[in-house]
């Protein structure tokens, strides 16, 4: 946030710090392996006027230093300060200054640090006497920062182009709520209607707000007439979408043949269970691999589409194809087809929103009816391919996959076809910051002799252009945290979104008509800051956003896809391994259950993009898996014997007093209820 410079100040600028170093004030000592005290603990709930300009005999309880509230591992470092400080005399005038003096000192020290440190980095080499990116007032998140190293350091010029917010294909852009209200319909020679009633000589037009001037927010207009006489109802787009809610349902089967919009095929990670409750035995293993850096590796090893594409729009009668493997596919790049998936896969490949939830179905229509799921009993499909398949903006690679295993397209619209790819666009880039994570943390546990680590340097060197240097290798924490930050923090900068809000400060009464008056922007909030200063909070309407310097959603499309593909793959491989199955998958980890006296269907290796064993020392025992990021492992230490538990849920902090209610045992308990549940329902029926 800005503050502009006027008559009774100079610029301020606002930085969230947490936006370019994204860990907690606690962590950041250890991070940057300061040579400072670390943050301390404090007793907020002891902070009201009855303790002011007090001294205790002792410190005050327990729970007012939000005790319940403390990952367990906090909790027994903070049992064993309490139990050694307990009896010192408390004043909370002092303590209350030397905790935020504490906490200033550590997010200084940090930041001049990391701007330091990303100076040294961000420095072009080939300049003599040049600086690099200062990371405090250069950019306002690491993301940004990272691209701002990548632009200035590694891309070539004219290179990458900045993809348009609307598509490529706007010409003839009708609006999509009037294609699926009406349609389209061509009267009195060339014009172009949204609908027309034959038999009362009525057209239809459904307008948008911006082009078509609401009444609303641009004023009366005259009436529409056409050319031959006839007039038009008009139907406002902004007033129908807010009257008839229902809309949206009646519209679901709809095929939308229009233009390719790109954020239609941005799709996350693959993330789910497979299974309820797996136990190992005698006879089986569980195995839980995840790739190492593997997104880092997918930019790294992918060729991207470069400059811009050509747009290819098919012909109403040269829609109906038949294609059925992946060298039916005519173009490289973004296609919007009709796909139909296979009745039967033991992976489903596409992936789809339906109703903003990700899924990789075998049938749209059986997705829509049972939105919570259902028994195996309730599952059988007997749709048609109309009512199974359903409209898909992909990229060409992830739809050479999915025909190769068993999906058809069945109609093809539109395509953006790039002729010019690089294949080594990010691989300079990757390279950089993964020698100078090797460097900063040491070989890979693999790596345990002098023969391995000169195999393992000629390997990066030729494989990913890695160079390691030996004399290089020595423990740096702040290092090693940077290079991480920038190996993950560049590709989804590429799609950051144009439509952010923006903040505006003022004192002037003119600047704040202004803003109202302003038909492109839609103004969220006016806050009141100071007697004489608002905070005007605003965003660009549809019609009237602009791309950033750097927007390439293409770029970012590209890596999630071919990263999906990676975990496909390896999912594949498990299943179509005699007695092996796939519990559960992680965007970038897969846990599985293979036979002990055969070979994993999967092998670990230390290289960028190779799999590596989580809990490595320990022996999984159990798993219980309940959605997507909820799951649980019981383990048995290799050397110890001692049994441990792992448990995650999205959106849950596992803390002291959460862990009472939910932890392993209880999570277990409930997902076996909800089998058996499920269990008995089908019987029944």
């Amino acid at each position: 946030m800005k503050v502009p410079r006027n008559n009774k100040c100079n610029e301020v600028i606002f930085r969230d710090s947490y936006n370019i170093c994204p860990i907690g004030l606690g962590q950041l000592v250890d991070a940057f392996d300061l040579q400072i005290q670390e943050k301390q603990f404090f007793p907020h709930l002891a902070n009201n006027p009855s303790n002011y300009d007090k001294t205790l005999p002792n410190l005050p309880q327990k729970s007012d230093y939000l005790y319940g509230g403390m990952l367990p591992e906090k909790q027994k470092a903070f049992d064993k300060w309490y139990t050694q400080e307990c009896h010192q005399h408390f004043c909370l005038n002092e303590a209350l200054a030397e905790y935020c003096l504490n906490d200033v000192e550590i997010l200084t020290e940090a930041l001049l640090a990391f701007r330091s440190k990303f100076l040294e980095i961000s420095r072009p080499k080939q300049t003599t006497g040049s600086i690099g990116i200062d990371i405090i007032r250069d950019t306002m998140t690491i993301a940004s920062a990272c691209m701002k190293h990548f632009r200035l350091n590694h891309l070539k010029p004219d290179h990458l182009g900045i993809v348009p917010e609307k598509g490529y294909d706007t010409c003839g852009n009708q609006s999509t709520l009037a294609m699926k209200y009406l349609g389209e319909y061509k009267v009195a020679g060339r014009f172009k209607v949204d609908g027309y009633i034959k038999s009362e000589d009525r057209a239809i037009e459904v307008n948008g707000c911006v082009w078509h001037a609401c009444p609303k927010h641009y004023g009366d207009r005259p009436d529409f007439i056409l050319p031959s006489g006839k007039t038009v109802e008009v139907i406002q787009k902004e007033n129908k979408e807010k009257r008839d809610r229902k809309m949206k349902k009646s519209f679901s089967n709809y095929i939308d043949k229009g233009p390719i919009k790109l954020r239609d095929c941005f799709f996350g990670g693959r993330t789910g269970p497979f299974s309820l409750h797996y136990e190992a035995d005698d006879q089986h293993d569980i195995t839980y691999l995840d790739f190492n850096s593997l997104y880092p590796s997918t930019i790294a090893t992918t060729a991207f589409p470069v400059g811009h594409p050509k747009v290819i729009i098919i012909p109403s009668n040269e829609q109906k194809v038949n294609w059925y493997n992946s060298s039916h596919i005519p173009v490289k790049g973004m296609l919007k087809v009709f796909l139909i998936p296979p009745q039967h896969s033991d992976i489903p490949v596409m992936p789809v929103k339906f109703d903003d939830r990700l899924l990789f179905p075998l049938c749209r229509q059986c997705s829509l009816d049972f939105p919570r799921g259902a028994t195996l009993h309730e599952y059988n499909c007997t749709h048609n391919d109309e009512k199974r398949g359903w409209v898909s903006t992909c990229t060409s690679i992830e739809l050479a996959e999915a025909l190769d295993n068993g999906y058809r397209v069945s109609k093809y619209f539109r395509a953006l076809h790039y002729d010019k790819w690089d294949g080594e666009l990010f691989k300079e880039y990757v390279a950089e910051f993964m020698s100078m994570k090797i460097h900063s943390s040491g070989f890979p546990k693999q790596i345990d002799n002098r023969e391995k680590e000169d195999e393992f340097i000629m390997e990066c060197k030729k494989r990913f252009g890695i160079k390691i240097e030996r004399e290089k290798m020595m423990p740096d924490k702040a290092m090693r945290y940077i290079s991480k930050l920038m190996l993950n923090s560049l590709w989804g900068r590429f799609s950051l979104r144009n439509t952010l809000t923006k903040s505006h400060i003022t004192d002037s009464p003119a600047e704040l008509r202004t803003f109202a008056e302003n038909k492109s922007i839609e103004v969220n909030s006016i806050d009141k800051l100071t007697e004489d200063t608002i905070l005007i909070t605003y965003e660009p309407k549809n019609e009237f956003i602009e791309e950033h310097n750097a927007y390439n959603i293409v770029i970012s499309l590209w890596t999630t896809s071919m990263a999906r593909i990676k975990l496909l793959r390896a999912m594949q491989k498990i299943v179509r391994t005699p007695a092996c199955s796939v519990l559960y998958g992680d965007t970038d980890s897969i846990l599985f259950a293979h036979p002990k006296q055969r070979k994993c269907p999967l092998s670990d290796g230390p290289y960028l993009g190779d799999l590596a064993k989580e809990y490595d020392d320990c022996e999984i025992k159990e798993y219980v898996g309940a959605a997507c990021k909820a799951y649980g492992l019981k383990m048995i230490n290799r050397e110890t014997g001692q049994e441990k538990t792992s448990l995650r849920v999205r959106g849950i902090t596992l803390n002291a007093d959460v862990c009472k209610k939910l932890h392993y045992k209880s999570f277990r308990e409930s997902v076996l209820e909800f089998g058996r549940m499920m269990e008995e329902n089908e019987s029944e029926e």
